[in-house]
């Protein structure tokens, strides 16, 4: 039974991870004037805030922790069962689908990461940061760079501070 328990954890958490990891980022943020070391400092708090925020009130996070308590009360049904697979079990192995897929994890994961990413948007603005749109060329040299590398950082970073990234005025 820990065995069902341990798949549909596997794939309520790991498949829109997954999922999400395959498309690069379009969009990044810049300012003008800033220094490489406030850039990777404000990118680093904005980006602990916006991952630390408190979702449990949100819908997304009621209707996963009640799809949780029902595959547990499943889980527990199983267990309390005799040792022979019958009617019954089979009923609560189809019922533990149903949750999941009324659930609609994949869903409800885009929506948290949604409030995480407009979380993100509001700290970068309020410390002055701009939004902008990353070209084609743009994001296939950032795909040719190792995620989380120096020269990744190093590349984002001169992106994120030429005036004509930001649509800025030359001075």
């Amino acid at each position: 039974m820990r065995l069902l328990s341990s798949c549909v954890i596997a794939i309520t958490c790991f498949a829109p991870a997954a999922l999400a990891s395959t498309k690069p980022a379009a969009v990044s943020w810049g300012k003008p004037g800033v220094t490489l070391e406030q850039y990777r400092q404000d990118a680093v708090e904005c980006g602990t805030a916006a991952y630390t925020m408190d979702l449990s009130g949100t819908e997304a996070a009621k209707v996963l922790k009640r799809a949780t308590r029902e595959l547990e009360n499943n889980e527990a049904n199983l267990q309390t069962l005799s040792g022979n697979w019958g009617y019954t079990q089979m009923q609560l192995v189809q019922r533990s689908a149903w949750i999941i897929h009324a659930a609609r994890p994949t869903l409800r994961f885009r929506e948290v990461r949604e409030l995480q990413e407009q979380g993100l948007a509001v700290c970068l603005t309020d410390r002055g940061y701009k939004r902008f749109s990353l070209t084609k060329e743009q994001q296939d040299h950032l795909r040719r760079l190792k995620a989380g590398s120096p020269e990744r950082h190093q590349y984002l970073y001169s992106l994120s501070v030429d005036p004509m990234v930001l649509g800025e005025p030359a001075t």
